[in-house]
């Protein structure tokens, strides 16, 4: 609380906007309920078990019980509230009869020029891709890919789809990587006795950060490209396959792609979830299909 009063005050000794300041309230919500989840899974002092755990850490993740998560809550209601409330001028305005440029927060931004920012970002995404991830190899799944879209059972997924065997092979690019020769003196620093390889880490160390930037890329593209933008958080943790708990975030629907987001701010009100489908562009589709049948596995065996 002590931080959230000091991060309030601005350089010139004035208190900041409440709009300022409900994103801080909200990460450190954040932040208390997912110490909250690692003390309840992850016993540290042997303290019984699971329910035990969560029954006395509960006051930590409810509201109307005494607690440090309570007042915060209490006074992102109450920030909320005012700044909803408060009279402001708009952020948003356009700046030429053709409604082709437009003033945000204070920024001149012109309409073409985010399609270019969206040009360079396929085109990073491209050839981290072509150059870090597959190699220098180019796949292109362009086959009919089966998908039961009611199927909630627990692993399931298109690419785990018996009528898909022909595309997924979890030694796919392992064995591409094994039969060339340039990439087998990377990845393999020598052969045991009973023939099995004696993977470089260092080389697969460092294809898999790789790995992780080009799927940076495709999350940052797929946020500007495949319609409204999703909440990031969950972009970001979205399943390939179903959970016990929670079903997967992407599709192939008909031909298309799609992420499947289930956030929405009226979901408090409704009681229940609401199931949002982003469909993906031509190119993200093709990179999504090549990261679930053939760069996943990889990446799981190295792992």
């Amino acid at each position: 609380m002590c931080f959230l009063a000091l991060s309030s005050i601005k350089a010139d000794n004035g208190w900041a906007l409440t709009t300022k300041i409900t994103p801080v309230i909200a990460k450190l919500i954040f932040c208390i309920r997912s110490m909250f989840l690692f003390h309840v899974h992850i016993d540290q002092e042997n303290t019984g078990t699971l329910c035990d755990r969560y029954q006395a850490l509960e006051r930590w993740h409810h509201e109307e019980e005494e607690s440090t998560f309570h007042e915060l809550c209490m006074l992102q209601h109450i920030a909320s509230s005012i700044a909803y409330t408060t009279p402001s001028l708009p952020t948003f305005i356009w700046y030429n009869e053709q409604r082709t440029e437009f003033i945000w927060h204070e920024s001149k931004i012109i309409l073409f020029m985010l399609r270019e920012m969206d040009q360079i970002l396929l085109r990073w995404m491209h050839n981290k891709f072509i150059q870090d991830i597959l190699l220098g190899n180019l796949w292109k799944i362009t086959s009919y890919i089966a998908d039961d879209l009611l199927n909630t059972k627990p692993g399931y997924s298109f690419v785990s789809d018996p009528r898909n065997h022909k595309f997924y092979n979890q030694k796919l690019f392992l064995t591409l990587v094994m039969d060339s020769p340039r990439l087998r003196d990377e990845f393999v620093i020598a052969i045991a006795e009973d023939g099995t390889p004696l993977i470089n880490l260092g080389r697969v160390r460092k294809w898999l950060n790789d790995y992780a930037d080009g799927l940076l890329f495709l999350m940052a593209a797929i946020e500007v490209l495949a319609g409204s933008p999703s909440r990031g958080t969950e972009l970001t943790c979205i399943q390939l396959r179903n959970t016990s708990c929670w079903t997967r975030g992407l599709y192939n629907i008909g031909h298309c792609m799609a992420i499947v987001v289930q956030y929405s701010k009226t979901s408090t009100r409704n009681g229940h979830d609401t199931l949002i489908p982003h469909v993906l562009d031509a190119f993200c589709q093709d990179v999504i299909k090549t990261v679930a049948f053939v760069t996943h596995p990889f990446a799981e065996q190295m792992s």
